[in-house]
């Protein structure tokens, strides 16, 4: 399928993604030349097991935590249990901020009082996305954290460096700097930090080991996997 549009195209081919412009052929995973540390894309995945693959080619997929979620290629995965989450390597998080992430969503539901997204931990020292804290808003923790009303219950969340980005657009106060990172395994929609679990649609997921500038930020979130 060809989605025209004043902008470049995207073509979907099974589950993977190409944004084409006038230098020809390039992944929407690459921006700028820098190419994401994994991407995940189970929207429009051929198969569940399809679904968990880390489409960059650098073999970072993601496993199933306790339970798989529920899987359809008409909106990628169906979290919405406790227990019910992924798992990807272990991320190479550094204490000057010099990660991105961003995660494509949708029909985001409180189901308890905080929710991790994507991410390892709020603590001090964490790097995750939460679409509601305490009813209060949407939070961002990349070292310290940042973030405020509304809930963000559909669309995309993410972090680059210091900066907090709702829908691609940077968002809130600046993120404070660091204690000690915490480093390892990041999940999706898990309860596996000790935090509540979410009910939540994914759609797409990405990692990059340097932080994107927030107009990189908006080409990415342009150029995701999203519903339509």
């Amino acid at each position: 399928m060809i989605v025209l549009s004043d902008g470049p195209a995207r073509h979907r081919l099974g589950w993977r993604w190409t944004r084409v412009g006038s230098g020809g052929a390039s992944p929407w995973y690459v921006v700028d030349g820098i190419e994401a540390w994994a991407a995940y894309v189970p929207l429009d995945a051929a198969s569940q097991s399809a679904s968990y693959a880390d489409i960059t080619g650098n073999g970072r997929d993601v496993t199933v935590g306790d339970t798989a979620p529920d899987f359809s290629a008409s909106y990628g995965w169906y979290i919405n249990d406790f227990g019910m989450y992924l798992l990807t390597p272990s991320f190479p998080q550094q204490a000057d901020q010099s990660q991105t992430m961003m995660i494509q969503f949708s029909d985001f539901s409180e189901t308890d009082s905080f929710h991790v997204l994507f991410g390892n931990s709020t603590e001090n020292g964490g790097f995750a996305v939460c679409p509601s804290f305490m009813g209060m808003g949407a939070s961002f923790y990349n070292g310290n954290s940042t973030g405020g009303s509304p809930n963000h219950t559909s669309g995309s969340m993410g972090i680059a460096g210091n900066k907090a980005f709702r829908d691609g657009v940077e968002s809130h106060t600046a993120i404070g700097t660091y204690g000690t990172p915490v480093g390892g395994q990041l999940a999706i929609g898990a309860d596996k930090w000790g935090e509540s679990a979410c009910i939540v649609k994914v759609q797409s997921a990405v990692l990059f080991d340097v932080a994107l500038t927030a107009t990189q930020m908006g080409t990415l979130e342009s150029n995701m996997p999203k519903l339509s």
